[in-house]
Formats: structure tokens, C-alpha cells, sequence
């Protein structure tokens, strides 16, 4: 069964993938060369093949996507994101160029005279706006491992659809966390960072470059006038866009649907019951989708629960200053983030506080809440931090905000994920380990087609529900 397995389990990957089959190979760390199917009691999949070619300088050998072939992965790609389906998959020839966007906002009537043919014909045509953009290469790699295979074939289960799917699913979730979290400024000092560094993601552009993004380094409360107030940001032509949608986290979407239902210990409405029913009963008749403003709204796992701004950094920034407790403790001044004064600790409208404390030298980080003993904002941790001898020196440490979250608006086709043509995808079969490896090489930019269509917030405080309003 196991050799059987194996091959299926490359059958699958290659029919995805459009490429040829490796053959076996003794030597553990050498990779081996695409020949044709050795699977033919299995219709393929896919009818497309690429262009099988051999590395050079002990490089592995692997199949270039042709178009038609990427188009039909990219599809499938799609298909195994919730959220990434909705925005534009742009194929290009060139690793630069520019994305065209004919706006139809250049027609306009004229009016005639009279029926009939008119000698003067008001000729106008779209507008043409252009958004450059400029590929960078994605490699990426995963392994299927053939024990679980077998033990899949065993349940029942398809194995070519578990394979496929299962690698549809792993390039859409590096494909959508970068789109999300891409920033060509990360060290790639981990895989997760390496990957994120390939490129500037859809959310670090807009930072960058939209009229519409609001982020605040010191972040700010969640409030319900804010879906309003992002709606009102985006330019009025696209206002009433059909695709125009929400990208939340769960949490986000969560307190949404929890609003509905909530009303305040004293409403200004003067029989609170009504609003109570009337959110009961709306949720009660749609469900999840009772959607802010009537947009529709997609969780996007990607937008981590706890994000913090790129103001901050990703390593933050240094305390005001350090107390050692004497006890294993450390107390930490935090009004350089905090704002001295202003009480961070409160469970009022700005939701409750918490930190991300961590020292330079050891990397050892804790989350923790905020503490406010006027005029100061401190934090309290459990250890020293990874430190057999606490330093004092503020410079050693960082602290950023554990709760910040993003909310987007905009239209989700105006999110443009461009590749160019020629994806580059092997498959390496190692007998010691039987273990199944899968090299991708993608060539990728993330786009933004109209800034003034997007709205973006980051830096928002995460909601925490034990600071409802209470229900009378």
C-alpha cells in the first residue's frame, strides 16, 4: 500500500499543480526530475502540464506553470479562502508594469435635440487610472507526510481531494496572511517574517498611501459610531459600490452582533425594550448576517486579535522606566506609550489595557495588563524576563500594545493580488523520512487599485465584553 499511496499522493500534487511526477530517488537530499505520470489509473484533475526543466548548481529540478495551467491553480487557490476569493487575481507577463482600471464614471449623456441620428456624436470614454506594481519572489515549502496519508486512505477518505485540497489551502493561507501582514521591512529572522518580507502586503500600502487610514500609535477605544464614521471616509462615489464590504476579526464581529442586543443602563430611548427586541428579533431572523450598516462583512483570520501598529515596529518601543521588586518582579513606567495622566487601566468606553513587555537581550516577552496609579500607567510582571540580574536600563526593554486590531472597508475587488506568469513548483520525495515536499517559487505583488475607495483603522483597542452596556 505504501508505494501505491505515495504515488497517488504525487498524482494529486502534479495534477493541482499542472506538472510532471518525480521519479523515486535513493539519495535522501537529492531531488529528482519531473517525468510523466506514473499514476494512470487516475484521471487527472487538471489537463494542463507545465514545461518540466533541470536546475543547475545542484538546484532541484521542477515544472513552470503555463498560464492556463497557473490560472486553473489560482482558482483553486481562491477557492480555499473565505475572504480571497472576493479580490482580483491579475496575471502578468513583466515582474513590472501597471494595473489599468477603466472607471465608467467617464460616461455621460448628452442630451439630443431630437430622435434620430445626431452628426455631432458626444464621443467620452472611461477614465484610465494605472496602479504600478512590482514583483518580488515567494518561495515557500511544505511536506505531506505519507503515514498520515495512509491513515486517511484507510478512514475512507479521497486522497487526491485531501492532497489538492490540502495544498490549495497552504498557498491560499501564505497568499492571504501576506496580503495582510506583508512588510518588506520585516528581518526575516523567522519563517513566518521571511514570508511576510517577500513583499508590502494590501494593509501596508494602504498605511502608506490611502487619505482614509486612521492608525494611532497610542491606539484608541472601539466605539459603534465607528462603522459610520469609516463609511464616511471613502470618497461618495463609491458609497453605495455593490462590493463594497468589511474585513473584521472575529472579535470585532462578535461585539457587533452583541451590540444589537444591548442597551445601556440609562438609554435615552425611553422604553429600552423596544431596541432590546428589536436587535433580538433581527438577530433572531438573519443571524450573522446583520451586518454593520448593511455591508457585508467576512472574518479574516489572518487579522491577528493581537496586532500592533507599524508606528510602534515590531519591536516596539522602551519604557519610561524599570523598577526591580527585589521579589523575581519587575514594575514597569509605560507613560511613553501609555500617556502619563491618562488612565489606561479603565474598563470605560476605551476597553481594558494590555501590554506586551519584553526584554532585547533574552527575547522573553509577557502579556500583561495595565495598572494606573495617577499620574502613571505601570505594568507588573511575573519573572524577570529571562534575566538572572534585572536591568534597569529602560533602552533594554520594549513594550507595545497586545490588543490592537484592524477593521477595512472597501471594495474587496479593489484588492489586487498580481503574479507573474511562470510559477515554479517541484515536488521532492524523501524514502528515509517518507515524506512528501512541495517547493513553490511565485513571483507576487500585492495592489491597491483605488485608495480612496479603502478605509482602514488600525490600532484599535479590542472591545472586551465585560464592559457592555447592561441590559435593562
Amino acid at each position: 500500500m505504501g508505494d501505491a499511496i505515495k504515488n497517488q499522493a504525487l498524482a494529486a500534487v502534479q495534477n493541482l499543480i499542472g506538472g510532471g511526477m518525480p521519479v523515486r530517488t535513493e539519495n535522501n537530499a537529492s531531488p529528482v526530475t519531473p517525468q510523466g505520470s506514473q499514476n494512470p489509473g487516475e484521471a487527472p484533475v487538471a489537463t494542463f502540464r507545465g514545461t518540466g526543466y533541470l536546475g543547475v548548481d545542484d538546484e532541484p529540478a521542477g515544472s513552470a506553470l503555463n498560464p492556463q495551467a497557473q490560472l486553473g491553480l489560482f482558482s483553486k487557490i481562491r477557492s480555499e479562502s473565505q475572504w480571497l476569493r472576493y479580490t482580483t487575481f491579475r496575471p502578468v507577463d513583466a515582474s513590472q508594469g501597471f494595473i489599468d482600471l477603466w472607471d465608467d464614471r467617464g460616461f455621460r449623456m448628452k442630451p439630443t435635440a431630437k430622435e434620430g441620428p445626431r452628426p455631432n456624436i458626444p464621443l467620452h470614454k472611461p477614465d484610465v487610472s494605472q496602479t504600478q506594481f512590482s514583483t518580488n519572489t515567494l518561495s515557500g515549502a511544505f511536506g505531506l507526510r505519507l503515514p498520515s496519508i495512509r491513515a486517511a486512505a484507510k478512514a475512507g477518505q479521497n486522497v487526491n481531494a485531501l492532497v489538492q485540497r490540502g495544498v490549495s489551502a497552504g498557498i491560499a493561507n501564505v497568499l492571504a496572511d501576506i496580503g495582510v501582514n506583508g512588510n518588506s521591512g520585516l528581518p526575516s529572522d523567522t519563517d513566518e517574517n521571511a514570508q511576510r518580507s517577500t513583499c508590502d502586503g494590501w494593509y501596508q500600502k494602504m498605511r502608506d498611501n490611502s487619505p482614509n487610514y486612521q492608525g494611532q500609535a497610542n491606539g484608541f477605544g472601539y466605539h459603534n459610531g465607528l462603522w459610520a464614521g469609516m463609511l464616511h471616509q471613502i470618497d461618495k462615489a463609491y458609497r453605495n459600490h455593490p462590493g463594497l464590504a468589511w474585513g473584521l476579526t472575529d472579535t470585532l464581529s462578535s461585539r457587533w452582533l452583541t451590540e444589537l442586543s444591548a442597551t445601556g443602563s440609562n438609554p435615552s430611548n425611553a422604553h429600552p425594550s423596544i431596541v432590546n427586541n428589536l436587535g433580538s428579533n433581527l438577530l433572531n431572523a438573519v443571524g450573522t448576517q446583520a451586518n454593520p450598516l448593511g455591508k457585508f462583512g467576512v472574518i479574516m483570520p489572518q487579522l491577528d486579535d493581537q496586532m500592533w501598529s507599524s508606528d510602534e515596529g515590531y519591536d516596539g518601543i522602551a519604557p519610561t522606566s524599570i523598577t526591580d521588586n527585589g521579589d523575581g518582579t519587575l514594575t514597569i513606567n509605560v507613560n511613553s506609550l501609555a500617556d502619563s495622566g491618562t488612565d489606561r487601566s479603565s474598563t470605560g468606553d476605551d476597553g481594558q489595557r494590555y501590554m506586551v513587555i519584553g526584554c532585547a537581550d533574552t527575547g522573553v516577552e509577557e502579556i500583561v495588563e495595565v495598572d494606573y496609579s495617577a499620574p502613571n500607567n505601570t505594568v507588573d510582571t511575573t519573572s524577570l524576563l529571562g534575566q538572572n540580574t534585572a536591568s534597569t536600563t529602560a533602552s533594554d526593554y520594549y513594550i507595545r500594545w497586545a490588543d490592537c486590531q484592524s477593521l477595512f472597508l472597501g471594495p474587496w475587488q479593489y484588492l489586487a493580488l498580481v503574479a507573474q506568469h511562470g510559477m515554479r513548483i517541484y515536488t521532492v520525495f524523501y524514502p528515509h523520512d517518507e515524506t512528501i515536499e512541495v517547493i513553490i517559487h511565485a513571483d507576487i505583488d500585492y495592489v491597491v487599485i483605488d485608495y480612496e475607495a479603502t478605509s482602514l483603522v488600525d490600532d484599535l483597542i479590542s472591545p472586551q465584553f465585560d464592559i457592555l452596556p447592561v441590559t435593562v
